[in-house]
């Protein structure tokens, strides 16, 4: 197995473990975030990944802005999580992982506070959506030619 089948293979059981936790219980567990945390510092310093300064930055200032102005809006988990994906993307990524993050997680919470009433929805798995789709388009780019 390679590096990066290392590396995914890491982030798949993160995603597996924050994903259940999340949708159960509105709670990210600490414990894979640090997984995720050592696993893309590690894939950074490796060269498997290259994250664009500026859109890492970008990002971390959006959801420490976010959280600052409604705390009880987005949960600290979701912050630690969405800084430690953001580190993990490549290239303009962490931007496409926050994009993603949000027009999906809006689009089903419309849903399911239209069908349910339900207006508390864990974000996540959406998170962890926006960040596997950055590396599935950013991939097939460069496979491409265009790059992200």
């Amino acid at each position: 197995m390679d590096l990066f089948g290392l590396w995914y293979g890491l982030v798949f059981g993160a995603t597996a473990a924050i994903t259940y936790t999340d949708v159960k219980a509105y709670w990210i567990p600490d414990a894979p975030v640090v997984v995720l945390a050592v696993g893309n510092i590690l894939a950074l310093g490796l060269g498997l990944v290259r994250p664009s300064v500026m859109a890492v930055s970008a990002t971390i200032f959006f959801f420490l802005l976010l959280y600052a102005l409604w705390p009880n809006s987005i949960g600290s988990g979701d912050i630690k999580l969405a800084l430690v994906l953001s580190i993990g993307c490549p290239a303009g990524g962490a931007w496409l992982m926050t994009v993603t993050a949000f027009l999906s997680a809006t689009a089903i919470s419309l849903l399911c506070w239209s069908l349910k009433g339900k207006t508390i929805l864990p974000f996540g798995p959406f998170l962890l959506f926006g960040w596997w789709l950055s590396q599935e388009l950013h991939f097939q780019w460069l496979r491409s030619g265009l790059g992200l």
